[in-house]
């Protein structure tokens, strides 16, 4: 708690220094008909209100996920605490990892410690290829990978497919849909498929969901 506490005032007074030309701000607000996460529901297939806000600075960034979900039969809010660095070796290509916490409020209480490592490429600026990585660092072990690649199929509409596992738990497809209504709104449509390990389990949703960007 504390070196997280200690590693955002860093960032906010590195962030606060620069000049504010330099520093860019930007997320997005939305509402989803299910809050469904690495092949899984997190609120009793219940829809959720969700948003994100990120600091970004030389490829440094500080950001706040928020999700409302029911946890332990209570309803609460749930927040994922992100610093970060993202390097760009070309135009079309990115690495980014990042150090998170996340926070549960109707127990008042952090959940634990993950760091992510993601990677992607575009080909000839049409195709993006996509990598993430989870990895708990409690018990010092990669717990989600996930590899997703995505188009543009016209101007204002774009789909991507997604395959995942969850170690020991579950392998999950997803094929998302979106369309640009306006400048900053979209409308998304996500089928997802999750087979789990050792059981004839099959969990399958239909969510849809609208984000407002800024």
């Amino acid at each position: 708690m504390k070196k997280i506490i200690l590693s955002l005032l860093i960032f906010i007074s590195v962030i606060g220094a620069a000049k504010a030309d330099e520093v860019k701000i930007n997320g997005n607000i939305g509402v989803v008909s299910n809050y469904v996460l690495f092949g899984s529901t997190q609120n009793d297939n219940r829809d959720s209100i969700q948003g994100v806000v990120n600091a970004n600075y030389n490829g440094f960034f500080a950001s706040i996920y928020a999700n409302t979900l029911r946890k332990d039969n209570d309803n609460t809010l749930q927040t994922w605490n992100k610093i970060g660095y993202t390097y760009k070796p070309t135009n079309y290509s990115y690495i980014t990892v990042d150090y998170n916490k996340d926070y549960y409020f109707n127990k008042n209480k952090y959940n634990g410690d993950y760091g992510e490592a993601m990677f992607g490429t575009k080909i000839l600026d049409i195709i993006s290829i996509d990598f993430y990585n989870l990895y708990n660092i409690e018990t010092e072990k990669f717990i989600v990978h996930s590899g997703s690649i995505g188009t543009k199929v016209y101007d204002k509409v774009y789909t991507s497919f997604t395959i995942g596992t969850v170690t020991h738990n579950n392998y999950y497809y997803e094929l998302l849909y979106s369309y640009s209504v306006a400048d900053k709104v979209s409308i998304y449509a996500k089928g997802v498929h999750t087979d789990h390990i050792n059981s004839d389990k099959v969990d399958e949703f239909l969510l849809f969901g609208i984000n407002l960007n800024f």
